[in-house]
């Protein structure tokens, strides 16, 4: 498995955090996502095999924020920033 630690600006309201959440969720191959609005940062797990990173990039810019950076983390290796 693999989990994608995720810096967002612009979840800075209730809806936004909803659209994002729904954005990210509905991508198959997602298994989990966990929302922090606070502090910007949310943490997707997904098959590495079925989402690309970029995928999740563009989730996130349709909802109208936009990813400062996103890091990789598997199960099998230690972690990347793309």
């Amino acid at each position: 498995m693999t989990t994608a630690t995720v810096l967002i600006r612009g979840m800075n309201s209730a809806a936004s955090v909803m659209r994002v959440q729904s954005a990210l969720s509905v991508i198959r191959g997602v298994y989990d996502v966990r929302l922090w609005p606070e502090q910007g940062r949310a943490v997707v797990s997904f098959n590495r095999g079925k989402v690309h990173p970029q995928q999740l990039r563009t989730a996130v810019g349709v909802t109208g924020c936009e990813v400062e950076a996103l890091r990789i983390a598997t199960t099998e290796a230690g972690a990347s920033w793309a």
